[in-house]
């Protein structure tokens, strides 16, 4: 079927008249149907009728409706009342036209669809000025039509409506400047000027309807309109339009010449105009006028004036305006970041009015785009210094500095603020910190003790603004100068560093340390690992004098714990989480260079900054966290060899191990017979760092292959050599001793038990598998130590640890985890000759270890989630000290744009209701029917159900007449005949002596035995009526409607086929039709059911194979006279154009 627009006119008109509310159910039946075949002329014009109707008054509506109308005015009607928008209780009526019905509709023409067939419609022109030229003419229609709507329903009770009609007029305007947007230089310049007038009608109409009707809301709609496609003239005209206390119209609005309209924009202030509005509609008003600014050219500085004034210091308005004034100023700096200096002027000149309004003026604002000079500096530090904190110019101030950005342009090159603003901010600070912060500047050069209880003293606000300071100066990018002379303070600390003291290790070592260490004990944590971190970064070929140099190392060592002892304010704040964000901003910073600078060289000056020239580093768990770090970075650029890091800590080792050697030869050394050596990490800090554990085992498994070789050299010599009598040989033969429970592959499993959900865990179980299975070199044999090791009693618990870990990993390994458990806990001796090693899981990497082939399993490690931890660290440090350039992308949100996302509010096409509990029909597909044992296949199961279902109903009948003659003879037996006596007295009338005799009589008596049984026999029948149904009706209808859909689907598939074609599918078509005939039997004829589908797939079948085709008239003939019972389907198919030779048999057989 298919629906005309007179058709859809009809419905909308119809619908328009029906009793509300309807909007559930009725606006599916409005649609734009923009993806039919039709013209989009033809499209277009239908949607703009439907509009036309939907938004002109509805006429003789009380008249189609005045049945319902006048049963409400009965006596006995109920009086329905309901809430609207506002919160009034009115009177509800069918007769009255819903508003969400109204709004519903609408909703079913969204806009995108209707410019879409607009922008179709129009390219039949030749030229792009005459396309946007039917477009001008289009939108100005539907913007009549809307401002039509709005006109009829600006009353109460169509609020909301009316907002659907002030959003959708917004959005046709943003759609037509985004439209002329796109093509205004594809036009001759001559057609673009007069074109771009055209522009600015539209939208100076569109304001003019929406500012025109204040009781209805839809001064908001004004703020989104696309301001940035008009001319300055038509922006300067909206804003006369908005300051405007009287409603003008188009025309007017033309005639005033354009000094005049300037004139008034500039007489006419936001305060009388806000004075006559709402204070919802004020909102709106102050916004839209920041935007129509925002995209002009013209001086700012007046509504900047005016703002501040309205928002910020007038005290009867800045209550219910300060926040939109916000966003207003947000909104003009967001578009012209140039106008924050004309801003700061205005602020500064009236910040006396504004109390602690003052921070609400940049609250919404994002001033990445903006720029600082050297008057805006001034201005921020005169508000920074004079002010205290608490102050609300202090806070502005701080929110300027603060939000600025203060790194590289886009191209990475240049600063994007001049860097002569960056060292006058960095005075600014040092000299706003200096006057702030006396009582953390009284803790330089103090003792502990009398940090401790200085700190205490310090004020919220005074750590708060230098917090402020202290993310402000890491952030300024100061250039080296030598003569730099700044004032004694912790601030200036940081700044002489940066300026005086980095480019040369001595002069820093000297000069630098003794400032650094002060800021260590002040608290400046993150400006002490900026510090150490640039250092470091210039100077990491230097590293040797540096960790030679001990006021540095204690200064380094302090830092590391800063945030776990009581140096500053945040000590007393309880104890740090692990890591620290301390700790968490040196690995960062750490990543960050490691990817500019060299990365060997770089993270070898680290570890050794780490390992080398501190005590007690391998009981540090902050030493384990860094070093983890750059384990991880090693790991992803040089997996195999980790730049020589391993060297390094090995080193490191041997002389910790040759310390606790000569400490050992004491006086009283020979007394004691232990010479157990320390671990290289205690398997209580395993679980800290899997990357920092991974390199410490590596390194301890290297520093002990002499212990290792007498270890399996005497494992070896005898069997019954338990793993404690190979320790204690070993150790006699080395003079060192490793208990069986750090010894190499258990160390791993402790390992691989704390890291089961590590990113590092491949790795890891190749490192565990290798101890294990690796071959050993006993005199001149290799061999297999695994199972001595893993099946040791001794160490089940660790194993089994250990197995327990690998199974409940939640790691994705590609089946390493399954495979490893399957070597580490099999029965197997995998070094016997002819060993079948395919009955492990990836034997293949068995066979690489036992062959001494140490390449990393790198295939089964999440590469791309390392890379993604590296970078994700990176960025830490890189937004702290805002060290990337700036994005090349604007800011600035598009000014105007199309909703063709989605369609929210729309409601697809109409439905018919399926019911979810039925099946499927049988799909046929049109191949099926040029096969014709598949359509009898499809067609069996369903007769041979309804053949098994008719039998059972026969059945069924058979039993419920028996219990129906039960039933009768027990109801002949209910009443049984009984001679009863009955006294009897004969009296005449007005007889004084009556005679009293007796009577026999005959009475019928319940017999209560028989009444029970036909109690029973009917709860039986009850009982057994059920379950027929519940068996035969639903199996029934299924069956029998799947043989109805497949006769019909098949002959109407048929019917549309070519002629040859059609031939060709003959045979199916009857062979189903004669298999259906063969399947009616006694039964199927006593079910009702059977027998009327059989007649309808009958009938359908013969009116496409049978009827008409003469080859088919004698087999019809024969089954008729042969006394077929359904022959009604086949009387109706048996045509007279059939051979002579039918008529001739059929008269034999009446003969006969």
């Amino acid at each position: 079927m298919r629906q005309s627009c007179d058709d859809g006119i009809f419905v909308l008109c119809h619908l328009l008249r029906l009793p509300s509310p309807i909007d559930e159910w009725a606006s599916l039946f409005v649609q734009t149907f923009i993806q039919s075949q039709s013209p989009p002329r033809v499209k277009l014009d239908y949607c703009i009728a439907l509009l036309t109707h939907l938004l002109n008054p509805i006429k003789a509506r009380e008249s189609f409706l005045r049945n319902v109308a006048q049963s409400e005015k009965e006596e006995s009607a109920w009086e329905i009342l309901t809430d609207d928008v506002d919160g009034e209780v009115k009177e509800f009526s069918f007769v009255t036209i819903n508003e969400t019905d109204l709004t519903a509709f609408l909703d079913q023409l969204p806009i995108s669809e209707i410019y879409s067939i607009a922008y179709l419609a129009f390219t039949s022109y030749s030229d792009k000025s005459s396309q946007f030229t039917a477009m001008i003419a289009f939108q100005l229609l539907l913007m009549k039509i809307l401002d039509n709507g709005l006109t009829n329903y600006a009353k109460p009770g169509y609020k909301v409506f009316c907002k659907q009609i002030g959003i959708t007029l917004k959005l046709s305007v943003r759609e037509f400047c985004s439209n002329w947007r796109l093509i205004r230089d594809q036009i001759r310049p001559g057609d673009e000027l007069h074109l771009q007038k055209e522009v600015d009608r539209i939208v100076l109409v569109a304001l003019n309807y929406l500012i025109h009707r204040d009781s209805v809301g839809l001064f908001q709609f004004v703020v989104a309109l696309p301001y940035g496609v008009v001319s300055e003239e038509c922006r300067n005209r909206c804003e006369y339009a908005l300051r405007s206390n009287q409603k003008m119209s188009i025309g007017e609005l033309y005639e005033t010449p354009m000094c005049e309209v300037q004139a008034r924009i500039c007489s006419q202030g936001i305060v009388k105009r806000v004075e006559n509005l709402g204070a919802q509609d004020s909102e709106f008003l102050i916004n839209s006028l920041a935007s129509i600014v925002s995209f002009s050219s013209s001086d700012v500085a007046q509504l900047l004036k005016e703002l501040i004034d309205v928002c910020f210091c007038n005290e009867a308005t800045r209550d219910n305006f300060y926040k939109c004034g916000g966003e207003a100023i947000a909104q003009i700096l967001t578009r012209r970041p140039e106008a924050l200096q004309q801003l700061l002027t205005v602020v500064d000149r009236n910040l006396h009015h504004m109390d602690t309004y003052a921070i609400n003026v940049l609250s919404s604002s994002r001033l990445f785009e903006c720029r600082l000079t050297e008057p805006m500096i001034s201005i921020i530090g005169k508000w920074l210094i004079n002010n205290p904190p608490e102050h609300g110019a202090n806070r502005l101030a701080r929110r300027v500095l603060s939000s600025l950005h203060w790194g590289l342009a886009p191209d990475g090159q240049n600063l994007w603020i001049d860097e002569d603003i960056h060292v006058i901010a960095a005075d600014t600070v040092v000299k706003a910190h200096s006057v702030h912060c006396s009582r953390s500047n009284n803790m330089i050069s103090k003792s502990i003790k009398q940090i401790s209880k200085l700190a205490s003293k310090v004020g919220d606000a005074e750590t708060h603004f230098q917090q402020f300071c202290w993310d402000l100066l890491i952030k300024l990018k100061l250039p080296v100068n030598l003569a730099t002379n700044v004032q004694n303070d912790l601030a200036g600390h940081y700044v002489k560093i940066v300026q005086n003291y980095e480019e040369d290790v001595v002069v820093y070592l000297e000069k630098a340390v003794p400032l650094l260490s002060d800021l260590v004990s002040s608290g400046s944590s993150v400006a002490c690992v900026v510090l150490l971190s640039r250092l470091i970064a210039k100077h990491f070929d230097k590293i040797q004098l540096i960790v030679a140099d001990k006021n540095f190392m204690a200064t380094f060592e302090r830092l590391l714990h800063i945030d776990q002892l009581p140096y500053a304010v945040q000590w007393f704040s309880g104890s740090s989480s692990q890591p620290t964000p301390i700790v968490r901003l040196i690995c960062s910073a750490i990543s960050y260079y490691s990817a500019k600078l060299p990365p060997r060289d770089f993270l070898r000056a680290w570890i050794t900054l780490l390992c080398s020239a501190r005590t007690g580093w391998n009981e540090d768990a902050v030493t384990y966290q860094i070093v983890g770090t750059i384990g991880r970075i090693a790991f992803v650029n040089d997996s195999e060899k980790l730049y020589d890091i391993n060297s390094i800590i090995f080193q490191a080792y041997q002389q910790q191990l040759a310390a606790e050697k000569n400490q050992a030869k004491g006086l009283f050394s020979v007394f004691s017979s232990d010479n157990t050596v320390s671990p290289l990490i205690p398997d209580s800090m395993l679980a800290i760092s899997p990357f920092a554990s991974y390199l410490m085992l590596r390194v301890e498994q290297k520093s002990f292959n002499t212990f290792y070789g007498h270890f399996f050299e005497h494992l070896a010599k005898k069997d019954k050599y338990t793993l404690d009598n190979a320790v204690k040989k070993a150790a006699s033969k080395c003079s060192i001793t490793i208990p069986v429970e750090r010894i190499a592959v258990f160390r791993w499993a402790k390992l691989v038990s704390v890291s089961k959900d590590s990113i590092l865990l491949p790795i890891l179980l190749q490192q565990l598998a290798g101890s294990a299975y690796r071959l050993r070199k006993a005199g001149n044999q290799n061999l297999c130590y695994a199972r001595r090791l893993i099946d040791d009693p001794q160490m089940q618990e660790v194993i089994g640890e250990c197995r327990k870990a690998i199974e409940e990993t939640s790691l994705e390994t590609k089946g390493l985890s399954k495979a490893v458990l399957g070597w580490l806990f099999t029965k197997h001796e995998v070094t016997r000759t002819g060993f079948d090693f395919s009955v492990f899981d990836l034997d293949y990497l068995l066979q690489l270890i036992l062959s001494g082939d140490k390449n990393m399993w790198m295939d089964f490690v999440n590469m791309p989630q390392i890379c993604s931890e590296e970078f994700a660290e990176q960025k830490l440090y890189s937004v702290t000290c805002q060290l990337s350039p700036k994005s090349r992308e604007p800011s600035v949100p598009p000014d105007i744009g199309s909703p063709r996302a989605s369609r929210t509010a729309t409601k697809p096409f109409p439905v018919l209701p399926v019911h979810t509990g039925l099946p499927q029909a049988p799909l046929i597909d049109p191949s099926v029917l040029f096969q014709q044992h598949a359509l009898m296949q499809m067609a069996t199961p369903f007769l041979e159900s309804i053949k098994s279902l008719a039998q059972k109903y026969t059945e069924c009948g058979d039993k419920m007449t028996i219990d129906d003659e039960s039933y009768c003879r027990l109801i002949t037996t209910l009443y049984q005949s009984t001679a009863q006596t009955v006294p009897v007295e004969i009296r005449c009338s007005y007889c004084s002596k009556p005679k009293a005799c007796t009577m026999s009589i005959q009475t019928n008596v319940l017999n209560g035995e028989v009444d029970v049984q036909m109690s029973m026999n009917r709860s039986k029948r009850i009982a057994f009526w059920n379950e027929l149904y519940a068996s035969l009706v639903d199996k029934a209808a299924v069956a029998t409607a799947s043989v109805e859909h497949l006769a019909r689907s098949t002959a109407k598939m048929a019917s549309t086929l070519q002629p040859a074609a059609r031939n060709n599918v003959q045979m199916t078509g009857r062979s189903f039709f004669y298999l259906i005939t063969s399947s009616i039997g006694e039964n199927e004829l006593l079910f009702c059911v059977a027998s009327d589908a059989f007649k309808e797939s009958l009938r359908a079948l013969g009116q496409e194979f049978v009827k008409f085709r003469a080859e088919e008239q004698m087999d019809v003939m024969r089954l008729a006279l042969e006394g077929f019972v359904l022959s009604e389907p086949l009387v109706e198919v048996f045509t007279p154009e059939t051979p002579s030779e039918c008529r001739n048999e059929a008269k034999w057989h009446c003969s006969c």
